[in-house]
């Protein structure tokens, strides 16, 4: 199931959860919505960039507090 999730930080991340418990929020494949422009500066369209650019891993554990 895809969730959007605010973060204490205030990013808005969307991503695939395979399981969740009390604790813990296992996400798959989660992504940072950004603003972004069309080039000529008319408008702002809404894009998607991995929420853990540098990170290897494509699955995170994300607490719920």
């Amino acid at each position: 199931m895809i969730k959007l999730f605010r973060m204490r930080s205030g990013e808005d991340v969307i991503g695939d959860v395979e399981s969740e418990n009390q604790e813990y929020i296992n996400v798959e494949g989660p992504a940072v919505l950004m603003p972004m422009s069309d080039g000529r500066g008319n408008q702002v369209q809404m894009g998607m960039v991995p929420w853990q650019p540098w990170s290897k891993s494509k699955a995170f554990q994300i607490p719920r507090d």
